[in-house]
């Protein structure tokens, strides 16, 4: 088993959820090392019918914590912070973007 950075086990994690749910997760990393990370609902041919959830995700891989900066259409609308050291900490985030896809609907 190869050790993998924080970042890309919730990367991981939260693309299972959105496959779960049957969305598509795209991801993108800034020269600032930021991500933001879009789940789309895609039609039968591929095409993007909507993205309800967006967020930036800011990783220390130093110190175990960081935050995920949430939006949709009107813009930025929660912003929650985790420490991987912390019980539940991520796990209440991961709950949160699973609830988030399972109540929308296109």
């Amino acid at each position: 088993m190869s050790v993998e950075s924080i970042k890309e086990l919730i990367l991981n994690q939260v693309e299972n959820i959105a496959v779960t749910n049957r969305y598509d997760m795209v991801y993108e990393q800034n020269d600032e090392n930021q991500l933001l990370v879009q789940i789309l609902k895609r039609d039968q041919d591929g095409g993007i019918l909507g993205t309800p959830l967006s967020f930036d995700l800011h990783v220390n891989e130093d110190k175990g914590d960081g935050e995920f900066i949430f939006y949709h259409a009107m813009g930025e609308f929660k912003r929650q912070k985790f420490n991987v050291f912390q019980e539940g900490s991520l796990l209440e985030v991961l709950t949160f973007i699973n609830g988030r896809l399972s109540i929308n609907e296109f």
